[in-house]
């Protein structure tokens, strides 16, 4: 497959080139700044759409030229070739493109559906239509930049006529192999995105920087993705948030059959890296078919992660690695009670390691479950809780730390069995009740190995309730005895432990609340990025605070700047922490030599640990970014009045703020 564990999307630049002499060599690859580049191949027909200034007359070959419909520009297209369809930014169609039969070459020559221009994400308005559909085996194809958009069922678009009935923004019907989506929108479908092997497994799907948003239907069941039968899987760097449920909508109110992400048992090499998902109806992701889940940031869903399980299980249980997430809060169903971090059931063999889990204001269930999968339509193929190491983790500020239910039984077998479960390292701190621990189970030190564990609670619950083996209250020194030898009765010295999205939010300088937080989020895009609003910058936030004796757990992720610049956070190397943003550069002036060039210049920002660049806009668009201090835009239209404005940022992000406005001289 072309596109692996780092596949990526592709650049905007990339497809305004003409003409395609010389270009012999045909190349995915990621970018430094975290996106996709494709360059076309000497033979890649480029075909340009424009609802806005096009003609299904013209030959859609130049961007001087388009067609006007998408219809049109699908016959332009060969099929087993690296062609592209670039859709102009800024424009609108209520066409979709459903039964689409089209592939590439080959995993290094993908045809393209994508963007040129600038501005707005070309936008596909389909109602209560699908968004995509294949009716045909298709491989070795990228979607890239494009908005899919149920208008008609979004509560807050002009055209929203109270429709009900919804369908899918991308969904299969027919084999896939090596499909790549990037930095696109799915929003207001019933499933945002639904990928299904129906007649064989699909292959090497990968998702990456896009949003996926606002999913609802009144029949029970809504997703923001499902996937099924599907081998390696690759969701990175997206938003899901909001998805399964419109409190705009009585019939659509949250539900429990209704996700964020819900991985079906039938999957294969899943990995789910540096994804925000939030406000999700039920759970934030429902990985029954295990694999890897890292490095992600849970914002307030009624169960964040459920690892393991459903209902129906997958055979022989999961195997995988939970690691490096952090979750933040929790909240209900609808009025039902929830509140789980992490809820485990099912499992083969897993790692758990170096998650936090913190600020639950719900309080009501305990960060940490385990479930027996009892209501399992196939409960005698599961097997309990086996191999499952849980090391470095940290509950911080919430209901309880961990809740294992007296129905397991240590040394059995099946669905109930608990075998080779370690508990090393963790820290279990400040619950919302007394207990912290309940071992439902009771005792069996070989079985299940508690080593090393910090434990502290509130000044007002004793240590004689902190523990709970099998339906015994349990003190704190009986726990030692019994159980844990090398237990610690100690508070964590931590550097700033009480850490949420409203403290990060504080911390850049934004409105203090998850709400100004995730609509930043959401307007993530290629050539509009700010690493503020990923969940790299939140993990680092939380993990600082966490540190002790200067040490941060998990280490800190890399940030991408917008000139693609990886630093660890906002500390630069030496160590220096980075929190002001550069002073705002100053334009100077705007000469126009000509009707097509216009030469910028500004003064130079100052920052403490140095300025790595500008982002210069035209008209509130992004059109180029730079590390000098001059520029120079070609192709104005004469007689037209630019407005400009340029913005300083340094390698850790921060940005500082627009320049003066200069309206120079008419072109």
């Amino acid at each position: 497959m072309g596109f692996t564990t780092h596949t990526p999307r592709i650049s905007v630049a990339t497809f305004n080139i003409e003409p395609l002499e010389g270009r012999n060599l045909f190349a995915v690859s990621m970018g430094g700044d975290g996106w996709t580049e494709i360059t076309p191949s000497a033979d890649t027909r480029i075909v340009y759409v424009s609802s806005s200034a096009g003609s299904d007359s013209n030959g859609g070959l130049s961007s001087r030229a388009p067609v006007k419909t998408i219809a049109k520009a699908r016959t332009l297209l060969r099929n087993g070739s690296p062609d592209q369809m670039l859709l102009r930014r800024g424009d609108a169609w209520t066409e979709n493109l459903a039964n689409w039969k089209l592939s590439g070459r080959n995993s290094d020559e993908p045809m393209v559906i994508g963007a040129y221009g600038s501005g707005a994400r070309p936008k596909l308005n389909t109602g209560t239509t699908v968004g995509f559909t294949n009716s045909a085996a298709v491989a070795h194809l990228a979607i890239m930049g494009v908005h899919f958009h149920a208008h008609t069922r979004d509560t807050a678009d002009t055209n929203y006529n109270g429709t009900t009935a919804g369908d899918y923004g991308f969904r299969s019907h027919g084999p896939l192999d090596n499909v790549l989506i990037e930095d696109a929108v799915f929003d207001d479908y019933e499933y945002n995105l639904s990928i299904t092997g129906y007649n064989a497994t699909i292959t090497n799907f990968t998702l990456r920087r896009s949003i996926v948003t606002d999913a609802w239907s009144i029949d029970g069941k809504a997703q923001g993705m499902y996937v099924s039968k599907t081998n390696r899987v690759l969701l990175e760097e997206n938003l899901f948030d909001h998805n399964g449920w419109n409190e705009d909508v009585s019939a659509a109110k949250a539900n429990m059959y209704s996700h964020g992400i819900y991985m079906s048992r039938s999957n294969e090499n899943v990995v789910v890296r540096g994804n925000i998902i939030s406000n999700s109806s039920s759970h934030g992701i429902q990985a029954r078919s295990g694999g890897t889940i890292e490095n992600n940031l849970f914002l307030r869903n009624p169960i964040n992660l459920l690892f393991g399980g459903g209902s129906e299980v997958k055979a022989g249980g999961v195997s995988g690695r939970v690691a490096g997430n952090v979750i933040l809060d929790s909240r209900d169903i609808s009025g039902s009670g929830r509140g789980t971090a992490m809820d485990f059931s099912n499992i083969k063999s897993a790692t758990v390691v170096n998650n936090i889990m913190t600020a639950d204001t719900h309080r009501r269930m305990a960060a940490i479950s385990f479930g027996t999968a009892a209501d399992a339509s196939n409960v005698s193929q599961a097997v309990g809780i086996n191999n499952l190491a849980m090391k470095g983790n940290i509950v911080y500020d919430w209901h309880s730390a961990y809740n294992m239910s007296s129905s397991f039984q240590p040394g059995g077998s099946g669905y109930l069995g608990v075998n080779n479960l370690t508990v090393q390292d963790n820290d279990f701190q400040l619950g919302a009740i007394a207990r912290l621990v309940r071992q439902g189970p009771g005792t069996n030190n070989t079985k299940m190995k508690w080593s090393g564990n910090r434990y502290t609670n509130r000044s007002w619950f004793s240590p004689s309730g902190w523990f709970q083996i099998g339906n015994t209250t349990t003190s704190y020194n009986m726990w030692k005895s019994k159980v844990e030898s090398s237990a610690q009765s100690a508070a964590a010295t931590y550097a700033d432990p009480v850490r949420s999205i409203a403290t990060y939010q504080s911390s850049i300088g934004q409105s203090a609340n998850l709400g100004a937080f995730l609509r930043e989020a959401r307007d993530q895009a290629n050539g509009d990025f700010d690493s503020r609003f990923t969940a790299a910058a939140v993990i680092n936030h939380v993990r600082r605070g966490f540190a002790e004796n200067g040490v941060v757990p998990g280490g800190l992720l890399e940030l991408r700047s917008a000139i693609g610049t990886a630093t660890p956070g906002y500390e630069t190397p030496g160590g220096v922490k980075d929190t002001t943003a550069p002073t705002a550069p100053t334009v100077l002036r705007a000469t126009g030599s000509s009707s097509t060039t216009n030469g910028l210049t500004w003064v130079a920002s100052s920052d403490n640990v140095g300025v790595a660049g500008y982002n210069i806009f035209r008209d509130g668009v992004r059109i180029s970014t730079t590390r000098g201090t001059t520029f120079t835009d070609t192709g104005l239209k004469s007689g037209t009045t630019y407005v400009y404005r340029v913005r300083a940022f340094d390698a850790a992000g921060n940005l500082s703020p627009f320049s003066n406005d200069d309206r120079g001289t008419t072109y």
